[in-house]
């Protein structure tokens, strides 16, 4: 096998590794490729920034969308080329198919963080699954928001692609009619990056330049245009992120 064979024999693989749908023999063998193959690790890139914007939009489908997704699910797959990946081929193909049936009737709605609706428990569960992930993925930079104290902090990770996860956090949950409220530090001034909730779980962002540092603020419900406090937790960027 031809190292430019070898290529694209992972790049069929990528779509799956991206959504954790490969078994372990497939996933070593594409963590190997993807330490050597820059390429590969930005097309990962793009499939989890795919993925983590299906998870925040608050989409609803027309109730046929969802017929024509359990018909496609049904129908089999096609030949895989080895036998081995036949699983996690059909896997990858029945998910792609679901969602380019879900974009081609409805399109993609960008909708500001503060205005979503809270992900149904499976959304949460996947976008978990997501923030694990990232915290391994070659490239990935990891970061701490921390109060002046010390107390209270943020783990916080950001891959290359510039896709960023609030990965865990220690923050004690907020009276009614408070939320949390993330910010992004860029060019000297405070830029909302979206609420986060009483009581924040994990949370995805997209970090683009000219950003340099993450806060924190409790701000009353539904979220503010600007700080009205002084932030709670704070950190800097590390070096590259975006």
């Amino acid at each position: 096998m031809t190292a430019m064979s070898a290529h694209e024999d992972i790049q069929e693989l990528l779509g799956a590794y991206a959504l954790d749908a490969l078994d372990v023999p497939e996933r070593a063998e594409v963590e190997e490729h993807l330490k050597h193959c820059a390429e590969c690790r930005r097309e990962v890139d793009e499939h989890r920034d795919i993925a983590a914007t299906f998870l925040e939009e608050t989409i609803e489908p027309p109730p046929e969308a969802w017929e024509h997704i359990v018909e496609r699910l049904d129908q089999p797959a096609p030949p895989p080329r080895e036998d081995r990946r036949a699983v996690s081929l059909r896997t990858a193909l029945s998910l792609a198919a679901a969602a380019m049936i879900v974009i081609a009737g409805l399109g993609i709605a960008v909708v500001a963080l503060a205005r979503r609706t809270p992900a149904p428990s499976t959304s949460q569960a996947a976008l978990q699954r997501a923030a694990q992930t990232a915290l391994t993925a070659p490239g990935a930079k990891r970061t701490t928001l921390r109060s002046a104290d010390g107390r209270l902090s943020i783990e916080v990770v950001i891959l290359p692609s510039g896709r960023g996860y609030l990965v865990s956090n220690n923050l004690p949950a907020l009276p009614n009619g408070q939320t949390y409220q993330l910010w992004a530090e860029a060019n000297n001034q405070l830029v909302s990056f979206g609420v986060l909730g009483e009581t924040p779980g994990v949370s995805s962002f997209r970090v683009e330049p000219p950003v340099v540092a993450l806060a924190v603020t409790d701000e009353r419900a539904g979220g503010v245009p600007t700080p009205t406090r002084a932030p709670l937790l704070s950190g800097s960027l590390p070096p590259g992120s975006g």
